[in-house]
């Protein structure tokens, strides 16, 4: 089935509304392509990327710079915890060797190491900070003596919140300082990480000897401990024991909340490990104006695209990143993790998805009203004047001036064009009422000129030939009508399906009965006949 020209045909306005509309499409394409290009149009993968690439380099400048801190701050420890004991030997006139077993010297060690822990530790940004002799007053395998040091959770270093964790009790009370409530007099090294190792690396300088030891949590309390320790060398070589901080886990977790766009973001210092992050081992924190639930156990590490790893244990799930971090030391390799809650993730997406789909339907709605507005607003002037033309006896004239030059011009060329078609029009008037004056001349003549022919012939000839006319035979009549209407005499034999003796023996019979003798006074009595008629 066709279809017909006119239903095939379609409005200025609906042509131009779709062009404009394509139009607003493909910049709009050309414009995304360019966003895409210049990186400003990504997905939820690449903006949780990008911020949490931000975050591990931030974590881990931050990381570095304190635990580095940290270590240089423990070498000057070690170092003044060794002048202040040799001192003291040089003082007594004595040896290592005799304090090692003797009660008053080890009273009047710690009496002096009292005093400097609390100055370092004023000036560290640690909750604690120890000097572990080895010597014992207790003579009991694997007590060592010592002074061990805390400060409050919230990180304060007034002289009033710093507690005696272990040591002469007595000396600390007469320096302001209140035991502990699970003081105890000396070090158990069975529980203290890394002892043996610590005090027996030779590492120089004294930095690189430094251990962060393994996270234990402090005896008869609760809470989770890093320490970083180092050894206290004489200055003969000999070892008087080790020194070094405390990082207790609540403090670490106020003093290094991040700064993130991120509300529920975890940050995790611990050891280095490919497959897992072993939370046992390390420390976390959160952001500052948000909160966070530290993982209850190891997280499996599974990679992913754009540096990003899935990080997931059976008490949750996590997407974030993690890399190797360069500490001072370099004894322990610990690594830098910074990690949102899967369900946070999956809830960006939703809403990148859902606000993508709006942008779209929002600019989808712009273009089609845009292209809608700007199509009749340049169609109008144009119907304006096609109505105006339509409506007025002059064609085209200023009145249907559209605004448009375009349009404009093609209202002066069609006003042309009438104008040459009018004349036409005109000229072809005249020669019509021309001719038919003419005709009208002829016609009259023609009666004029028969009216005298009848009054030529005579007129009893004519009246035989009327007469004749009604005697004809069918066929004779034939063949007389088509003489009248000037057939030759082949086409006569055609007609008429006759012969040519036929038609001469027919022609016999006519002029017989009409009363005439040729063909010529046939057609003037015909003629004659017909006029009256």
């Amino acid at each position: 089935m066709q279809i017909s020209a006119r239903n095939k045909r379609q409005s200025m306005q609906k042509k131009l509304f779709g062009y404009m509309f394509i139009l607003a499409i493909v910049l709009l394409l050309i414009f995304a392509a360019f966003l895409f290009l210049f990186g400003r149009f990504s997905t939820t993968e690449d903006k949780i990327s990008d911020i949490l690439s931000l975050q591990i380099e931030f974590f881990d400048r931050e990381m570095t710079s304190y635990y580095n801190d940290i270590t240089l701050r423990g070498a000057q420890l070690s170092e003044k915890a060794a002048q202040l004991t040799e001192q003291y030997l040089n003082s007594e006139n004595t040896d290592f060797g005799v304090v090692q077993n003797s009660s008053l010297h080890i009273n009047a060690l710690e009496e002096r190491y009292i005093d400097l822990l609390k100055n370092e530790l004023l000036k560290a940004s640690c909750s604690g900070a120890f000097i572990l002799i080895n010597a014992s007053q207790t003579g009991e395998s694997g007590s060592k003596a010592g002074v061990y040091l805390n400060q409050d959770l919230f990180g304060t270093t007034d002289k009033e919140t710093m507690l005696l964790y272990r040591g002469n009790v007595k000396a600390a009370i007469n320096k302001g300082i209140m035991p502990h409530r699970k003081w105890h007099l000396e070090f158990d090294t069975g529980v203290f990480p890394n002892f043996e190792e610590v005090l027996s690396d030779t590492a120089e300088p004294i930095e690189k000897a430094a251990h962060i030891c393994n996270i234990i949590t402090l005896p008869g309390t609760s809470e989770r401990v890093m320490l970083v320790a180092l050894p206290i060398r004489g200055a003969e070589g000999s070892v008087y024991g080790i020194c070094g901080f405390e990082v207790n886990e609540s403090v670490f977790k106020s003093a290094h909340a991040q700064p993130s766009t991120l509300p529920h973001i975890t940050c995790i210092f611990s050891r280095s490990d490919d497959k897992e992050i072993n939370i046992k081992e390390g420390l976390s924190c959160g952001a500052k104006n948000g909160y966070f639930l530290a993982p209850k156990d190891s997280l499996k590490i599974k990679p992913l695209k754009k540096g990003l790893v899935a990080l997931k244990n059976e008490y949750g799930a996590y997407i974030g990143m993690t890399r190797n971090t360069t500490l001072y030391s370099e004894n322990t390799p610990y690594s830098i993790t910074v990690m949102m809650p899967y369900a946070d993730y999956s809830g960006l997406e939703t809403k990148n998805t859902v606000q993508l789909i709006l942008i779209i339907l929002i600019l989808g709605f712009a273009v089609l009203s845009l292209s809608l507005y700007f199509s009749k607003r340049f169609i109008l002037p144009i119907k304006k004047s096609l109505d105006k033309i339509k409506q007025s006896e002059k064609t085209y004239s200023d009145e249907s001036q559209s605004g448009i030059m375009e349009i404009d011009d093609l209202f002066a060329f069609l006003a042309g064009k009438d104008n040459e078609y009018q004349k036409i029009f005109d000229e072809h008037s005249e020669k019509n009422e021309s001719l038919q004056s003419e005709i009208e001349r002829i016609r009259t003549e023609n009666k004029r000129l028969m009216k005298e022919h009848k009054n030529i012939i005579i007129q009893d000839d004519y009246d035989h030939f009327c007469s004749g006319l009604r005697s004809l035979t069918p066929k004779e009549r034939t063949i007389f009508d088509l003489y009248l209407e000037g057939k030759t005499v082949p086409e006569i034999l055609q007609i008429a399906e006759v012969k040519e003796s036929t038609l001469k023996y027919h022609n016999g019979n006519i002029y017989s009965k009409l009363g005439v003798s040729s063909k010529k006074q046939l057609l003037n009595f015909a003629a004659l006949y017909a006029q009256e008629k």
